[in-house]
């Protein structure tokens, strides 16, 4: 212990004279997590805040830290102590998911309490910025708006912060607060199936106005209700490979493509419907602990059970009931299994267990299908080959949901990838 203490002791009076990375380090060490039911993260980890950043990022050791291999990331948005563990801490992510650590001394634990709230009280979006709804459906009252307007936006000496937050400000005020589901509509343009072909997304305000929208970002992940968005790329019983184009604007869905061909599956038709849950974001630089590979770059991928056929573009309201953790292209994929809560077999499945009992065969006869449509190349999962329950699965979406807030926080409200 006390070689790692005066090796990390050593590098950060080298770090004195250059950032890291070009980004400041305000703390770093090791936390400790005490093991909990279905948990996605780590039991003891080597923690990192930079400056200017709202996340902790974690590596498994110094050495990894040192090679900059990051294992993932976890947004915060509030701190506190926690006495369930001596030196003891707890954090909240902006989805209010709450995790608990824990240091090896009161000192480390003062230190991590005092670096994330001087983080969180000069966040330009919390303290001295206009106020973004933890949501990200671009509200922002009116006072806070003003205060933004007439001092901190023309302020000569903006920090890189604030910069940050102007630009995702000029997105915010120009973009649909959490468009109402109902006042959606698509439009189909160009031949199908072709290159050229598109599914766009557009929204009728209430006076009339009618407005593209983006199905990654605009749509909210979750409704009042609790129940979750599922967007339909590919209706059960076709194989046109249909997709959200997260590199293009607006992200329309289009038939996606390879070696210059437009693609469908030859291992026959989808047996169910399969697509997306806007606002999440499998990000490509976190590391599954259950796989040991990074996030795909897409947002998180849906299998929806339920008896009817959604066509592409069908916006459906959907129960999480699990998850199962594939690895394709050395990447983790996840395929979350969900059923129209209007479904007649909804009402009888809420977990893994109840779609065993009512519909016996169907998560081996998904992961079998998933497992060999790219013959002879064939796919493998994480988490010793199982369906993972539904709370598992919940914190899984809530996850990726994060890593979407993260991204539009960097790249903006219509970001790409």
């Amino acid at each position: 212990m006390a070689s790692t203490i005066a090796s990390f002791a050593n590098f950060l009076k080298q770090s004195r004279t250059h950032a890291i990375d070009n980004r400041e380090v305000l703390i770093a060490g090791v936390l400790y997590k005490k093991p909990e039911r279905n948990s996605l993260l780590w039991k003891k980890r080597y923690c990192v805040i930079y400056a200017n950043e709202l996340q902790i990022v974690y590596f498994l050791s110094l050495e990894d830290f040192e090679r900059r291999t990051i294992r993932g990331k976890i947004p915060f948005s509030s701190v506190h102590a926690w006495d369930g563990k001596p030196n003891g801490f707890q954090f909240y992510t902006p989805a209010d998911h709450c995790f608990r650590v824990y240091t090896e001394t009161a000192a480390d634990q003062l230190k991590w309490l005092e670096v994330m709230q001087k983080c969180i009280d000069n966040a330009p979006d919390r303290k001295d910025g206009a106020r973004v709804d933890k949501s990200t459906t671009g509200e922002i009252d009116f006072n806070s708006f003003m205060k933004w307007w007439n001092d901190d936006h023309a302020a000569d000496n903006q920090t890189e912060a604030m910069r940050r937050y102007q630009a995702k400000f000029k997105f915010l005020k120009a973009r649909i607060a959490n468009p109402e589901v109902g006042n959606i509509e698509t439009e189909a343009v160009g031949a199908f199936p072709s290159f050229e072909f598109r599914v766009n997304f557009y929204h009728t305000g209430i006076n009339n106005e009618r407005q593209q929208i983006s199905p990654w970002h605009d749509i909210p992940l979750y409704n009042p209700d609790g129940t979750v968005n599922f967007i339909c790329e590919i209706p059960k019983w076709t194989r046109k490979k249909m997709e959200i184009a997260t590199g293009e604007p607006f992200n329309p869905i289009k038939q996606d493509t390879k070696n210059g061909k437009l693609r469908e599956y030859g291992w026959g038709e989808m047996m169910f419907n399969y697509g997306a849950m806007p606002q999440t974001w499998e990000d490509p630089s976190h590391v599954t602990e259950g796989t040991g590979c990074v996030g795909d770059n897409d947002p998180i991928d849906v299998v929806e059970i339920g008896t009817k056929q959604w066509r592409t573009g069908s916006i459906v309201q959907v129960k999480i009931l699990g998850v199962l953790a594939l690895i394709d292209d050395n990447e983790t994929d996840w395929k979350v299994i969900c059923i129209n809560v209007e479904d007649h077999y909804a009402p009888l499945i809420n977990d893994v267990a109840d779609i065993e009992a009512h519909m016996p065969g169907c998560i081996t006869a998904i992961h079998d299908w998933l497992r060999d449509y790219k013959l002879p190349q064939v796919n493998k999962y994480g988490y010793d080959d199982k369906c993972m329950g539904r709370d598992f699965a919940e914190a899984t979406v809530a996850e990726t949901h994060e890593f979407w807030k993260l991204l539009i926080e960097q790249r903006g409200g219509q970001a790409t990838v």
